[in-house]
C-alpha cells in the first residue's frame, strides 16, 4: 500500500466501524503528514462530523496510541524477517503476519481477550484445529470410508485419514474404562469364520493385562503367555488357528548347542540375518494377534540417526526426555568439564619462532621423520586382515604391534611416543603450544616445532639436537628451512620472507585463472553478500563447482601468509551449506585479486620487542543477522604474526559493545601470546 492511497483505505475503514460495528468515528488524531491534508480527505473528514487534531512535529507522545502501535508492529515484523533470514524487500509480507498475531493474541488490556473476538464478538476458530486424533476399528460396508473411534467413544465414519502405522496409543487414551463395546453383530452384513472355530463359545470381558516387568526377557514373555493358567477358567481353551503365526525378531531364540569347532573357511560375512520364532499353535488366538502387532511395531519404529532426525520424529518429546536425562547423568557423575578450545599446531608459533631466531641470530633447520606413525606403539589389540599381496597361514590374521597410517589413533599414539622421547633428551612441551618442545638445559637453547612428521629447530647448535633424534628415529635432514606446509622460505641479510606464490598458482591453475584481469580489492566493491535464493543457488548447482573445496584452499592462504584476503575469506566461509551465484562470483573476485599479487606474502625481521596487539570493530557489518565483525591483529617487533577477521557470535546493543567485543578478543589472543613469548625466552612486554 502507498501513501496516495490513504484516503480510499480510510473510507473503507470508516464505513467498516460504522455500519458494521455501529460504532461512529468522532477524532481522527495525524502527524500531519500530506497523505491526510488533501482536499478531498478533508472534505469526506467534514461531511461526516469527524474532528481532526494534529500532533506536534517530532511529538510522537501526542499520539501515544498510534505510535506505539506502529512502533510494537514494525519491531514484530524487524524480528520475523530476522528470524526468516529474509531480505527486506518481504517486509509488505512481515507487517501483515505481525498484525495478524496481534489480532489474534489475548491481551492483558483487553481481560485475555483478543481482538480479534472483541470484533466478531466470537473466538477464533478459523485457524482451529481441524482434524482429530483417533483408532481405525474397521472398514464401512457399502462406502469407501473407514470407521474410527474417536474421543468420547464414538465412531465416525471418514475417508480422508492419515495413518501413523507405526503408533498404538491404545484405547485407555480414548474409554477410562480402558474397554470398547462394537457394535452388535447384526450391523456387519458379512462374516468370516474361523474354520476350526465350529466348537468355540464367546469370549467374556477379559480384563486388562498387566504391565510386564521392563526386565523380562523375550523367553519369559512367551513362557507367560503361554501359561494356561493366565487364562480365566471360565474360558474354554481356544481351538488352533487354521495357520502358523511368525513372528520375526532379530534379537530373539538365539540358536542353542552350537559347535565352537567351525572352520574359518565356512565364516562368511554379511549383514545381520533376522531370526525367526514360531509362536506356539497353543497360543489364543487374540494373544496372537497382540503379538503380531508387538512384532509390527517393533520392524516399523526405526530409531533416528542424528540429533537433528530425532527433533523431527513424531515422538520428539520423548527424545529430548532421553536426551536430558542422559545429559543430567553424564553432569552427576562428572564426565566433562567446559573449558577453551585447546591450540593445536599453530601457524603463529612457527612464525613467531622464526622471527625469535632470525632476530637472535641462530640456526633455523628442518629435519623431517621417516615413517613417523609406524613409530607409535599400540597399547589397544587391534587385528587386522592381511591386505592383498601379503601371504599369511589360512585362518591367521594380523596383530598390530604399532600403529599404522589411516588409523585413527595414529596421530595421538605418535605424538605420544614423541612427547615420550623429547623428555629422554630433557625437552619439555610449551605451556602455549603442544607441538612446541624447549630444551630444559640451561647451557642449550634450542627449540623444536613440530607439525606431524615435519620438524623446525631453532638453536644455536643444530647438529646436537640432529645427532640426538637420529639416534632414536630414521630421519631425513632438509637443512636450513627453505620450505614447510606450501610456505616458502627466503632468507636475507635483514629479514625473512614467508610466502605461498607455488600453492597460489596452482589454485588460480585449477580453476582457470592463471591468466584474468586482475583487481584491486579482495571482495567486490559496494556489494554485501547475503543468503542465496533459491534461483541463485540453482544457477550456482548448474555450474557443478566445489564451493566448498575452493574455499578451504583459499582459507589456508588467509591463515598463513595472506592476512589482505582474512576478511574475504571470513565473509565467504558463512556460505558453505547452500552457496549461490553471487558467492561463486566473489570467490573469482578473490582469485582475480590473487592474480596480481601471487607473490605476496609476510616479513618477518627486525626488532623483537615491544608485542603490540591492534584490535578493532565495524557495527552491524552483517545486514542479515546485523551481527558486527571484529579483526585484530599482533605485532612482534617489526613482525606481523598473528591475525584473525571474523563474525561476533551474538548481536551488539551499540558499537561501544562492537568495539568491546574486538578488544576482548584481542585480550584473549594477547594472553594466551605472552605464553607463547614465555617459552621464547622473550619478555611479554605487551
Amino acid at each position: 500500500m502507498f501513501k496516495s492511497e490513504a484516503f480510499e483505505c480510510f473510507k473503507k475503514y470508516y464505513q467498516l466501524v460504522t455500519v458494521n460495528q455501529s460504532r461512529p468515528i468522532q477524532n481522527l488524531v495525524t502527524d500531519g503528514g500530506g497523505e491526510f491534508n488533501s482536499n478531498e480527505f478533508k472534505a469526506f473528514l467534514s461531511s461526516k462530523g469527524v474532528s481532526v487534531h494534529i500532533s506536534a512535529p517530532y511529538t510522537p507522545q501526542q499520539n501515544p496510541v498510534a505510535e506505539r502501535g506502529n512502533r510494537t508492529t514494525t519491531e514484530k515484523a524487524r524480528a520475523l524477517l530476522k528470524q526468516a533470514r529474509l531480505p527486506h524487500q518481504f517486509w509488505g509480507y512481515a507487517v501483515d503476519t505481525a498484525v495478524f498475531l496481534e489480532n489474534i493474541t489475548p491481551t492483558r488490556k483487553n481481560n485475555w481477550v483478543s481482538a480479534y473476538e472483541l470484533w466478531y464478538k466470537r473466538p477464533n476458530s478459523k485457524f482451529a484445529d481441524t482434524a482429530s486424533k483417533g483408532i481405525m476399528i474397521g472398514y464401512q460396508p457399502g462406502m469407501h470410508n473407514w470407521r474410527i473411534l474417536v474421543e468420547g467413544g464414538r465412531v465416525e465414519l471418514s475417508h480422508d485419514v492419515k495413518f501413523d502405522e507405526a503408533l498404538y496409543p491404545g484405547i485407555s487414551v480414548f474409554s477410562p474404562a480402558g474397554r470398547f463395546h462394537p457394535p452388535e453383530p447384526e450391523e456387519f452384513n458379512e462374516t468370516v469364520e474361523d474354520p476350526d472355530a465350529d466348537d468355540q463359545q464367546p469370549h467374556e470381558d477379559i480384563e486388562p493385562l498387566e504391565e510386564l516387568p521392563q526386565d523380562v526377557s523375550d523367553e519369559e514373555v512367551f513362557h507367560e503367555v503361554d501359561d494356561s493358567s493366565s487364562v480365566p477358567d471360565s474360558i474354554p481353551p481356544r481351538a488352533k488357528p487354521g495357520f502358523d503365526m511368525v513372528v520375526q525378531r532379530a534379537d530373539q531364540l538365539a540358536p542353542k548347542n552350537i559347535s565352537s569347532d567351525i572352520d574359518p573357511s565356512n565364516i562368511v560375512e554379511g549383514k545381520r540375518q533376522a531370526h525367526v520364532a514360531i509362536v506356539d499353535e497353543d497360543i489364543d488366538f487374540h494373544v496372537q494377534c497382540f503379538l503380531a502387532g508387538v512384532q509390527f511395531f517393533d520392524q516399523t519404529s526405526e530409531s533416528p540417526k542424528s540429533y537433528s532426525k530425532a527433533m523431527k520424529d513424531p515422538d520428539c518429546d520423548s527424545w529430548v526426555a532421553a536426551i536430558e536425562a542422559e545429559l543430567l547423568a553424564m553432569d552427576r557423575l562428572g564426565v566433562w568439564e567446559v573449558v577453551d578450545i585447546p591450540d593445536n599446531c599453530r601457524p603463529t608459533v612457527l612464525r613467531t619462532l622464526i622471527a625469535m631466531g632470525f632476530a637472535k641470530g641462530l640456526d633455523i633447520h628442518q629435519m623431517d621423520v621417516k615413517n613417523a606413525f609406524l613409530n607409535g606403539k599400540l597399547e589397544e589389540k587391534i587385528y587386522l586382515r592381511a591386505p592383498a599381496g601379503l601371504s599369511v597361514p589360512k585362518g591367521k590374521c594380523l596383530r598390530l604391534l604399532k600403529s599404522i597410517y589411516g588409523l585413527k589413533q595414529a596421530p595421538r599414539v605418535w605424538h605420544h611416543e614423541l612427547s615420550t622421547f623429547f623428555k629422554t633428551i630433557n625437552f619439555l612441551p610449551s605451556n602455549a603450544d603442544p607441538c612446541l618442545f624447549v630444551s630444559n638445559d640451561e647451557n642449550w637453547r634450542c627449540w623444536v616445532h613440530v607439525y606431524v612428521d615435519d620438524m623446525v629447530i631453532v638453536s644455536s647448535d643444530v647438529q646436537r639436537f640432529k645427532d640426538l633424534i637420529s639416534k632414536k628415529y630414521l630421519m631425513d635432514d632438509l637443512g636450513p628451512m627453505k620450505h614447510l606446509l606450501g610456505m616458502k622460505i627466503e632468507k636475507s641479510q635483514s629479514s625473512i620472507r614467508l610466502s605461498q606464490d607455488l600453492y597460489t598458482k596452482k589454485i588460480l591453475s585449477s580453476y582457470g585463472f592463471e591468466e584474468c584481469r586482475t583487481v584491486a580489492t579482495p571482495l567486490i566493491p559496494n556489494t554485501r553478500l547475503l543468503p542465496a535464493s533459491s534461483q541463485e543457488q540453482d544457477q550456482f548447482l548448474k555450474l557443478n563447482i566445489n564451493y566448498r573445496r575452493a574455499i578451504g584452499l583459499l582459507n589456508y592462504l588467509a591463515v598463513s601468509t595472506r592476512p589482505d584476503i582474512a576478511f574475504a575469506m571470513s565473509q565467504l566461509s558463512q556460505y558453505l551449506e547452500k552457496p549461490g551465484i553471487i558467492h561463486w562470483q566473489a570467490c573469482i573476485h578473490v582469485f582475480r585479486y590473487l592474480s596480481g599479487r601471487i607473490g605476496r606474502g609476510i616479513t618477518l625481521g627486525g626488532s623483537i620487542s615491544p608485542v603490540k596487539v591492534y584490535a578493532d570493530a565495524d557495527y552491524a557489518n552483517d545486514k542479515v543477522e546485523s551481527h558486527s565483525y571484529y579483526g585484530y591483529l599482533v605485532m612482534v617487533g617489526d613482525s606481523l604474526v598473528s591475525w584473525k577477521a571474523k563474525k561476533t557470535d551474538s548481536v551488539a546493543s551499540s558499537t561501544t559493545e562492537a568495539e568491546y567485543t574486538a578488544m576482548y578478543e584481542g585480550a584473549r589472543e594477547a594472553v594466551w601470546f605472552s605464553r607463547v613469548l614465555n617459552s621464547l625466552d622473550l619478555q611479554s612486554n605487551l
